[in-house]
């Protein structure tokens, strides 16, 4: 759907449809949609980023959700945990430190599932940037299938299974360039659906 905003009317890129949710912050003050200058007063708060910029964006998500994903399969490894922490900034470092010492706490991990493994798919068409160039949005599409177990806690010695539930999720993140990286700050979910569909 086109979302509108004063002056101008412009939509997301059409390969995604993003949804408006009560609790997500406002896709306009996330940069998502750029804003066109009302009679020539304050510049756009951001803007379509270039292609190599849109890419960079891109592959600095992907890299963040593996390195995450990495660790959640394996959160015993302290390099994989420090890798993962690393790749993140601001709130949203905050939250993946949390939930990494929560599974060290609990003994638990996550097992990927064979049938539909865990996959996060980036539109680097959807990349805004913003006008001081050192933060941008994307939207993303995860599929989060992943297992968590308490490994070991079976009477058989295999794993006990937490919580298997799937679900699809549209996403905006929005990401802060650190030292010269990209590096992720912040997620809000602009859509979910429960169980495993495609991100095509």
């Amino acid at each position: 759907m086109c979302v509108a905003v004063p002056c101008t009317g412009v939509r997301p890129s059409p390969r995604r449809t993003v949804l408006r949710v009560p609790f997500a912050i406002p896709l306009v003050s996330l940069g998502v949609v750029g804003l066109g200058a009302c009679g020539g007063a304050d510049p756009p708060a951001s803007v379509a980023a270039d292609d190599a910029v849109a890419d960079d964006v891109a592959a600095a998500a992907t890299r963040a959700w593996s390195l995450l994903n990495e660790a959640r399969l394996d959160p015993t490894d302290a390099n994989k945990r420090s890798a993962a922490v690393a790749a993140y900034t601001g709130k949203s470092q905050d939250t993946v430190t949390e939930l990494l010492s929560t599974y060290g706490v609990t003994g638990q991990a996550s097992r990927t599932d064979e049938a539909a493994p865990a996959t996060l798919v980036p539109y680097p068409d959807t990349v805004m940037i913003s006008a001081e160039g050192d933060e941008a949005t994307i939207q993303v599409c995860e599929v989060d299938s992943n297992i968590l177990v308490q490994p070991g806690m079976a009477e058989d010695g295999g794993d006990v299974v937490v919580d298997g539930e799937a679900a699809t999720l549209q996403l905006t993140l929005t990401l802060r360039l650190v030292d010269g990286d990209w590096l992720e700050a912040d997620g809000e979910i602009v859509d979910r659906e429960a169980g495993v569909t495609s991100c095509d």
